[in-house]
């Protein structure tokens, strides 16, 4: 388990919540990427980013 800070400045903070959720994900990647190389990661949420993150119709910087 690991704990990774970052502080939502900007236009960040008024993303809807499940943006929130991906672009943590996008974030923790970042910041842990030999971590993601070398393991395999497992992501437990209660929310549905698997449906968000492959519609075609999501937002800019989700698709990137």
């Amino acid at each position: 388990m690991y704990y990774v800070t970052y502080a939502l400045v900007g236009t960040a903070v008024n993303y809807p919540l499940i943006e929130k959720f991906a672009y943590a994900l996008v974030i923790a990647s970042r910041k842990l990427r030999p971590y993601f190389e070398a393991h395999k990661i497992l992501v437990l949420t209660n929310q549905l980013l698997k449906n968000v993150l492959q519609k075609l119709d999501a937002s800019g910087w989700l698709l990137k």
